[in-house]
């Protein structure tokens, strides 16, 4: 998952993309280690968006993969979401969203290394083995989602989003169970405030603390995320806190985040580690690249005193 969700929120709810109405596309990369064993994987996050002024809609597009090639694991993921505008009033717009995806999992068995392939005396690895199950296997279904979000043009922006409400079947040629993909509920808050308004303090003149928070759950599993994030200008510099309760499992992860936005480029990273003895047992260290490209038109942007909502 993209754990900078105050930056991307659109990979939790896919109605964000129509905030501010703008034209962007950005990239992220998650680099995973494995607390136990050294291994290593790779998540991969992309998104474009765009605002049809003339019609009063926004379409976006996410691309998701997910690599664990280890363990010969593969998830890619592909969905467009149509956003509509509605104003409720001089201050408030609103955002309805359906969304429609494709994902697929692979699992190439023959990438695995089982015990008979290990020369424990020349400390090589034989390229066959006995083992009955080498084998390869994929999952493709269809996905759907419903979102909205809304915002003012101050301070305020929030939204609810819903996915897999078709509760998409997972079986595959090999399985034999019947599983259903579980609806995952979550929603999200965010408000900005300008902590140095009349400039008489040591801060830059446009300088803004924006709080961001979401909460999602699939079943018995819940998740609590919460971000502070200092914008000075053009830099930014945040921490976030996560609380994960997996049926009877709990465990903390803490982020540390820093970007810079230039001209229409921003990019950063957010570094995220497990907190305690017990969370390192369940997660590993993350490592968090993003870039964003904003390619509206300089009027379209009006970002002109670095605040979210201007």
């Amino acid at each position: 998952m993209v754990h900078n969700a105050s930056k991307l929120p659109a990979y939790m709810n896919p109605a964000f993309h129509a905030f501010n109405e703008s034209i962007k596309v950005g990239v992220l990369t998650e680099f995973v280690s494995s607390n136990t064993n050294g291994d290593f994987s790779k998540h991969n996050y992309a998104f474009g968006t765009v605002f049809f002024e003339d019609y009063n809609f926004q379409l976006g597009i996410d691309i998701y993969n997910n690599q664990l090639n280890s363990a010969g694991y593969n998830f890619n993921s592909g969905a467009l979401t149509y956003s509509y505008k509605l104003r409720v009033n001089r201050e408030w717009l609103v955002y309805p969203s359906l969304s429609l995806g494709y994902s697929t999992y692979r699992f190439n068995f023959s990438e695995l290394i089982f015990q008979d392939q290990l020369d424990i005396i020349s400390r090589k690895i034989r390229p066959i083995t006995a083992d009955p199950i080498i084998a390869m296997d994929a999952i493709g279904y269809f996905d759907m989602g419903a979102s909205f979000m809304a915002n003012n043009d101050k301070n305020t922006i929030f939204g609810v989003s819903l996915k897999h409400v078709n509760r998409p079947n997972l079986n595959s040629r090999e399985g034999e169970d019947n599983v259903n993909l579980e609806m995952l509920f979550s929603a999200q808050f965010g408000y900005e405030i300008n902590i140095n308004k009349y400039g008489q303090n040591f801060l830059p003149t446009f300088s803004y603390l924006y709080l961001f928070n979401t909460i999602s759950r699939q079943r018995q599993n819940m998740r609590l995320d919460l971000y502070q994030e200092l914008n000075l200008q053009n830099l930014s510099l945040g921490i976030n806190q996560h609380f994960n309760l997996l049926e009877e499992t709990a465990f903390t992860e803490v982020g540390f985040y820093a970007g810079l936005t230039v001209n229409k480029i921003e990019f950063g990273f957010n570094y995220l580690t497990p907190f305690g003895k017990k969370a390192k047992f369940f997660t590993p260290n993350t490592l968090e690249v993003f870039l964003l490209f904003d390619l509206s038109s300089l009027q379209q942007r009006r970002r002109t005193d670095f605040s979210r909502f201007n």
